[in-house]
């Protein structure tokens, strides 16, 4: 789930990139926390109002502060700092990739619901050699997840080319 939200603490806001991801988000990006800690398993579940940050959103909204512990607003809704995440500069396009607040998927589902839409899903391939012989066999699932018909083209994204039709 992504959104860009306005965030608040006082009388500062920013409006960030709100993601709601799962507890295992650092393993599948291979990013790391470098103050505070990531949300776990019993957080997700128990829909905590809990948020990791990145270093724009700390500059933006907790100056000269360290803000793990403090509590923050997104979207309205209150959340806990309980980490800020270790910077990455910009991305490819030049955008900076610190400007984010990472939320429980689960809280970000049901507390922020209207002001959070699903936009993508990331996963990561156990063994990679054993999904190339697959053939991007999950791809025909989302396809029909999608309701996707022949000739429409897939509106999602795999590593692996999916088979030619039909499917």
């Amino acid at each position: 789930m992504r959104s860009t939200s306005t965030s608040s603490i006082g009388d500062r806001s920013a409006s960030p990139a709100v993601f709601g991801v799962s507890p295992n988000w650092l393993a599948l990006r291979g990013e790391d926390v470098a103050d505070g800690v990531f949300f776990s398993n019993d957080q997700n579940t128990s829909l905590a109002r809990v948020a990791v940050i990145g270093t724009d959103v700390q500059r933006d909204l907790f100056p000269g502060e360290d803000p793990v512990g403090k509590s923050m607003r997104v979207a309205d809704v209150p959340f806990q700092v309980i980490g800020v995440l270790k910077s990455r500069g910009a991305g490819p396009a030049g955008a900076s990739l610190d400007n984010i607040i990472l939320i429980p998927v689960n809280t970000a589902s049901r507390r922020l619901s209207t002001a959070i839409s699903w936009t993508m899903l990331v996963a990561q391939v156990k063994n990679g050699a054993e999904h190339g012989k697959r053939g991007g066999r999950d791809q025909p699932a989302a396809a029909k997840r999608h309701h996707i018909r022949p000739p429409a083209l897939d509106d999602f994204t795999s590593p692996v080319p999916r088979p030619p039709w039909p499917r």
